[in-house]
């Protein structure tokens, strides 16, 4: 009498422990799933984000090339405009001084211009490493739960789970 009510128990507490194994395997199976699919999402930010990245180093190595070809042209028209000005009556000074107000004053934009673009790929070289380190933190986790996936998927075959 004694045996049959200790195997019914043993029975019971095999099918608890089975069902308490499938309970943890479902949870940490979602939990992986999630994980997953954060660290697809954070993974696809990176992308476009480099993406962002190397157009702004584009734009900005236009703006250089276009700042450095407006210095030249500026030098090159200062010196054409000085010799014709030095050639001509007082009157042609001041065009060519309303030149050089108007080509200093187009300098000054594109710095500024070129100061903004470094700041934004600045911002985005900060952005780009926090993802990075938000998908490398992902991946840790599902790597941490697929490991522990296997544990309780090996102990639930081997029958031990505690």
């Amino acid at each position: 009498m004694m045996c049959i009510v200790v195997t019914k128990l043993e029975g019971e507490r095999c099918a608890l422990e089975t069902q308490l194994a499938n309970v943890k395997a479902g949870t940490l199976s979602s939990t992986l799933q999630k994980q997953e699919e954060k660290n697809r999402r954070l993974m696809g930010k990176l992308a476009a984000m480099e993406h962002q990245q190397q157009q702004l180093e584009q734009m900005l190595k236009e703006l250089m090339d276009s700042k450095n070809n407006l210095a030249y042209e500026k030098g090159k028209l200062q010196l054409c405009e000085l010799e014709s000005w030095l050639g001509v009556s007082h009157q042609g000074g001041g065009s060519v001084a309303q030149t050089l107000e108007n080509i200093l004053a187009s300098h000054s934009r594109l710095q500024h211009n070129t100061e903004s673009v470094q700041k934004e790929v600045g911002r985005r070289e900060q952005e780009l490493a926090s993802l990075r380190r938000d998908g490398l933190q992902g991946q840790r986790a599902i790597q941490r739960l697929q490991a522990e996936v296997e544990k309780l998927k090996e102990k639930l075959n081997a029958g031990t789970l505690a």
